[in-house]
């Protein structure tokens, strides 16, 4: 038996607050993998605008009050950061080769 449209909507609506996976590919929601597909392409680029916007504004607030050098350093520290923790679950699932291409920045 297919699913409901309730629980397509409530899968959407649980993977919306942690996108971890691919969508569309969950089992049992194949008849639905377009429509997923098309749901989790659209949650990403809205992500993204979103994400864009921010920085955008951070950006101007931080030149505005003279912290734009700042401003990078932070940035700069946060994406080092992201690449080790990157790193560190590469490690802890024995891929050693994808750690170090966390850490190079690939």
């Amino acid at each position: 038996m297919g699913k409901t449209r309730d629980e397509v909507e409530e899968l959407k609506a649980n993977w919306s607050c942690d996108p971890c996976w691919d969508l569309k590919d969950t089992e049992g929601f194949e008849e639905y993998a377009d429509e997923l597909r098309k749901y989790q392409e659209e949650f990403s680029l809205a992500a993204e605008y979103e994400r864009e916007a921010v920085e955008q504004k951070e950006r101007l607030e931080a030149e505005n009050l003279g912290l734009y050098g700042l401003y990078q350093l932070i940035n700069q520290y946060g994406a080092m950061l992201e690449r080790h923790q990157s790193a560190i679950r590469y490690l802890a699932n024995g891929e050693s080769s994808m750690a170090l291409e966390a850490l190079r920045g690939y």
